[in-house]
């Protein structure tokens, strides 16, 4: 029973030791506000200007074709001269139009989410890029998301410097691309 009593009290002690030289380094933490970033991120505009596009286009075939389907249905109520028959196969003509714009919704909405995602990737993987560069140039060992920091110090705050740099890298690429043409 001493013995292990011992024991842990060496644990303890060794743990507490570890855990003070631990502490006592200097750890270098950057602090960035990915939010800030990503909305003023030249990419970003883009990005919604064309999401909105491609949803405006979207929406005018997608009500293009329901009032296809209601005139059908305006049709066929007005029709009193026609067949049984004949009422029949309109109907059916009228549930294939739903049928195929519910299934156009679906392949349009699924196509635009994953364009979404793949924006959002290119602009993500563009920040981390850049706020790893800038970590590595400042000798930084952790950066963390600026609104989940309670407190931290003003100079931490990385977030002009990611921008400026996302900034200037849009700039050198635009100006690369104009050279060309």
């Amino acid at each position: 029973m001493l013995r292990r009593c011992s024991l842990i009290l060496v644990s303890m002690l060794l743990a507490a030791c570890w855990f003070t030289g631990f502490v006592s380094a200097e750890v270098n933490i950057g602090l960035v506000d990915t939010k800030t970033v990503f909305e003023s991120h030249p990419k970003a505009q883009q990005a919604k200007e064309s999401m909105e596009q491609d949803m405006t286009k979207f929406q005018n075939m997608f009500q293009a074709k329901q009032e296809e389907i209601k005139t059908l249905k305006e049709k066929l109520d007005s029709a009193t001269l026609l067949s049984d028959e004949e009422k029949e196969k309109q109907k059916k003509v009228i549930n294939e139009k739903i049928t195929e714009i519910m299934k156009y919704k679906e392949e349009i909405s699924s196509e635009l989410e994953t364009k979404e995602q793949q924006l959002t990737k290119e602009i993500v993987d563009d920040i981390y890029a850049v706020i790893s560069e800038i970590a590595k140039k400042k000798n930084l060992q952790l950066v963390m998301e600026k609104g989940s920091t309670l407190y931290a110090a003003s100079g931490l705050d990385l977030t002009e410097d990611v921008m400026k740099m996302i900034e200037e890298k849009s700039q050198k690429s635009s100006n690369k691309s104009q050279d060309k043409n």
